[in-house]
């Protein structure tokens, strides 16, 4: 066992911690993440107040706008773009609406597009929420129907070897829809340890199939499906993330908690608990994890050391889930609520 130590109260971020976080910022300018993963296009149906049915018991909703905007790796994609990081795309779309204005946003915000697949015959991944909720009250998803989600392997494994190249950090985000398999992952774990690359695992089924990463973002549901174990207690959290680590040989993960906030384990090294960042107006957690995976990456590319990229995701974390949809944060947001927090 790797002896994950129990966990300590959870930290708030300190005003010393916000003015070290604050000089960190910049250094995640320009640096190139490759992110390997299933694109999903996440779309939203937002309506206006409704009424009951007279011909079943269900809501008649009036539309009053939708929104495509990219989900899963490709909600990762743009949070890399979107705190200054250049990330490079290494998916598959098909060759149908979704995919092109999943392409289109992303190629706007400076993604290199040269790994991405286009399929023809094969449907890009949706997921569509439904919103609903009065003036008075924040819009909550009240239904969601996903369209094209079964797992689908790439058409032929990308060229890794170059799309390594030039890169700083890799992310690995593996939704479960085909295309993160073995042999590909295989090949990115080679590749970017004979260049010297931190990779970063963030897995919805398959925490444990993936040895010989560096980093994992596992939520407490995740981790819980991977060991069948119940991380109750800290106890028990302590010794399902040291077996993790054991099986993976990843060097450190982080724990994501929803309101709890998230916990750093490294083997040999004592567990850090860190509070949710922020004012606990919660409007929307939708690719929240993909926030952290995305900051927490591109910050260990920028060579941050792994408690502090933690930090640095739990407050982009804190920014996104105050915002309705898949979201992003900004390094003048990040930079903004910490300076906040500095003045303290």
């Amino acid at each position: 066992m790797s002896g994950a130590a129990v966990a300590n109260l959870p930290e708030d971020l300190s005003p010393e911690q916000a003015r070290g976080l604050l000089e960190l910022v910049p250094r995640l300018d320009g640096r190139r993440v490759l992110v390997v993963g299933d694109w999903v296009a996440d779309e939203f149906v937002f309506t206006g107040a409704g009424r009951v049915s007279r011909e079943a018991p269900v809501l008649i909703l009036r539309h009053e706008r939708s929104t495509i905007v990219p989900g899963a790796a490709a909600n990762a994609v743009a949070n890399i773009a979107a705190l200054g990081g250049v990330p490079v795309a290494c998916a598959q779309v098909g060759e149908d609406e979704w995919g092109e204005r999943l392409s289109e946003q992303l190629a706007e915000r400076g993604t290199v597009l040269s790994g991405l697949q286009r399929r023809p015959a094969w449907p890009t991944p949706r997921k569509c929420r439904i919103l609903a909720g009065d003036r008075n009250v924040a819009l909550q998803q009240v239904v969601r129907v996903d369209h094209g989600c079964d797992p689908c392997p790439p058409a032929e494994l990308p060229d890794v070897a170059t799309l390594l190249d030039d890169v700083d950090g890799v992310l690995l985000s593996d939704y479960g829809l085909g295309f993160v398999t073995d042999e590909l992952v295989a090949r990115c774990l080679d590749g970017a340890k004979e260049r010297g690359l931190t990779t970063c695992l963030d897995s919805r089924h398959r925490l444990l199939d993936h040895p010989g990463i560096d980093a994992c973002t596992p939520s407490e549901q995740e981790l819980e499906e991977a060991l069948g174990g119940s991380v109750e207690s800290a106890e028990t959290r302590a010794e399902m993330a040291g077996a993790a680590l054991d099986r993976t040989h990843a060097k450190v993960m982080v724990l994501t908690r929803g309101s709890q906030g998230m916990e750093v384990y490294q083997p040999g090294q004592p567990t850090v608990s860190l509070a949710a960042f922020g004012s606990g107006g919660v409007a929307d957690v939708t690719g929240a994890g993909d926030t952290v995976i995305a900051t927490f990456s591109l910050a260990l590319a920028a060579g941050i050391d792994a408690v502090d990229a933690a930090r640095l995701a739990n407050v982009a974390a804190g920014i996104v889930v105050t915002k309705i949809g898949t979201e992003t944060a900004s390094p003048e947001e990040i930079a903004a609520a910490l300076r906040t927090r500095a003045e303290d």
